[in-house]
């Protein structure tokens, strides 16, 4: 059904859609420059710091994301922000780095019901 290539041009791009959710995940694009047409204006991706990949090549792991300009101190954007379109650019190094490890991709999943076991260690206790 074109799901897995489709999952494969996404990952391509540097960007992971969540299902269900309106977040793309942002991670490093295997590719130094891409541009996809969204919206009126389209989106350029571009990167600092990119190597070639090989199979034997070195991991590249994201030190810093900019969009439009602006730092982008989380792990994510939004469809919004996809869809105005502009430029994300995403500096790459061989090591990985501190960026956006503060801040976690919201979830509209509501939180679990707490086992059964631990409603009874609840009850029990004074």
């Amino acid at each position: 059904s074109g799901g897995l290539s489709s999952w494969y041009v996404w990952a391509s791009l540097g960007l992971f859609p969540v299902a269900g959710q309106h977040l793309f995940l942002v991670n490093a694009p295997s590719w130094r420059r891409s541009h996809i047409d969204v919206g009126a204006t389209g989106l350029a991706i571009d990167t600092s710091g990119f190597i070639e990949p090989t199979a034997d090549g070195p991991a590249q792991y994201v030190q810093s994301v900019s969009l439009n300009g602006e730092p982008l101190d989380r792990s994510w954007i939004t469809a919004e922000e996809l869809h105005v379109g502009g430029r994300l650019h995403v500096v790459l190094g061989p090591n990985p780095s501190a960026w956006a490890t503060t801040t976690r991709p919201p979830s509209v999943s509501p939180s679990p019901e707490p086992s059964r076991l631990a409603r009874l260690r609840q009850e029990a206790s004074p």
